[in-house]
């Protein structure tokens, strides 16, 4: 029978990354602070790229208004971290302070958003977000 792995002295942002992508409580210390399904899929894939693809449900999830959204990124080390909206039709203020904040967290690693809807990305165009992180058409 297999245990569980416990991981301790981890740094804030680590943490907050493992108990992301790791929802069993198998972490020291006190439990997340979000409980429930996670809004994110969270990928690494061969090329060292973080894929993050967060749910249809994102905007009214309770977790953007958690730092913990957007700090689990702060110092990743990887290639870029690619957003994946391919599930947002439109794109809220919250989705995009969201966006926002995740930029701000990778620096200086890239953010690139993919699979974007034509109407998104009309929307983050208008909000000069093409200048801060590369936008690619669904």
């Amino acid at each position: 029978r297999w245990g569980f792995v416990r991981l301790t002295g981890l740094a804030p942002a680590a943490r907050i990354a493992v108990q992301l992508c790791d929802r069993t409580g198998s972490l020291a210390g006190p439990p997340p602070t979000v409980i429930g399904e996670s809004p994110l899929l969270i990928t690494l894939d061969d090329r060292g790229r973080v894929q993050v693809r967060p749910s249809k449900s994102l905007a009214q999830h309770p977790f953007l208004s958690d730092p913990d959204a957007h700090e689990w990124l702060r110092g990743v080390e990887a290639s870029a971290v690619e957003i994946d909206l391919r599930e947002h039709e439109h794109i809220n203020s919250l989705t995009v302070a969201w966006l926002l904040h995740l930029n701000q967290a990778c620096a200086p690693v890239p953010v690139n958003l993919v699979r974007v809807s034509r109407q998104a990305i009309t929307q983050l165009t208008q909000l000069r977000l093409n200048h801060l992180m590369a936008i690619s058409a669904a």
